[in-house]
């Protein structure tokens, strides 16, 4: 059974799984999340670097990408239920920073898509 989606064990799982996707060759390029909740927000991020990746708590200095959406939506991508592209032409999901770079960073995001498959998704 894994970690309940958003919680401290689930990015834990996350960076556990993130350890065994290698970098690539480019400089180190840091993805933040954000989901607000309320007065409260869970906040981590993503660090992809040529030595590999990791997945960190809370806010991370100099994000070159923030990722930012309410809980409602946060959950409804993660179930396969919304697609992030809807959800950014709606507005629940906004984008900050630089976004092209995330396509020179594809191929690392898609075999961390593949490591996180499942992670905090049960039924």
């Amino acid at each position: 059974m894994s970690p309940a989606l958003l919680t401290p064990a689930w990015i834990e799982a996350l960076d556990a799984a993130a350890r065994g996707v290698a970098g690539d060759d480019g400089e180190r390029f840091v993805i933040q999340q954000v989901v607000t909740e309320g007065a409260e927000d869970v906040t981590w991020h993503v660090v992809l670097a040529p030595s590999g990746v990791r997945v960190h708590p809370g806010v991370a200095e100099g994000a070159d990408v923030t990722f930012r959406q309410d809980r409602a939506t946060a959950e409804a991508i993660a179930a396969g239920e919304l697609a992030a592209a809807t959800a950014l032409a709606s507005g629940r999901l906004t984008v900050r920073g630089a976004t092209a770079e995330l396509t020179r960073h594809r191929e690392v995001l898609a075999r961390l898509d593949q490591a996180w498959a499942g992670i905090g998704n049960d039924a």
